[in-house]
């Protein structure tokens, strides 16, 4: 996600009134790679940064590392190239799994430590972002799953279902 550390200081109220006790962080894969391979974790992109900012402001984060992340951002932030060869079924694709368990690597290289079992902000780590809004798939969420705690990231793992109406 852009990081406007400046944003996160000057909109959590000081004192009196409600006030929010977590932000989500989402984690954009194309933002983050935007060339195969190449990971960005500075400037705009400094994710450690902002849940650093987060804590000294008294906030829980919720990390949200995706892979997709539905209309928020464009073409559901997977970069172009594993696009071309993903349909729905992502559990079926192999190179984007593939992917996928690279990209959580380098956010567990990056943040694993700054998680609650470490004195850290990061509360929760959500397993894919809603995708249970267009797919019940088990298998694909246990390797999504599996690839979150490979990854170091081992505080507690939430994922989003649709509600049963």
């Amino acid at each position: 996600m852009p990081v406007s550390q400046s944003i996160l200081a000057s909109t959590h109220p000081d004192g009196e009134g409600v006030r929010n006790e977590y932000v989500c962080a989402y984690l954009f894969w194309n933002f983050h790679e935007r060339t195969p391979g190449v990971f960005k974790w500075d400037g705009e992109a400094d994710i450690a940064e902002f849940c650093k900012i987060a804590q000294e402001e008294g906030l829980w984060v919720i990390l949200r590392p995706g892979p997709y992340t539905c209309a928020e951002w464009e073409m559901g932030v997977y970069p172009g190239g594993y696009l071309r060869t993903t349909a729905l079924n992502f559990a079926q694709r192999s190179v984007v799994c593939k992917g996928i368990a690279k990209l959580l690597k380098e956010v567990g290289h990056v943040l694993a430590s700054m998680q609650i079992t470490k004195g850290g902000p990061i509360l929760m780590v959500q397993v894919e972002n809603e995708y249970g809004f267009f797919a019940d798939d088990a298998e694909y969420m246990g390797i999504m799953r599996s690839a979150i705690v490979d990854a170091g990231l081992r505080c507690s793992a939430i994922r989003v279902y649709p509600p049963i109406i």
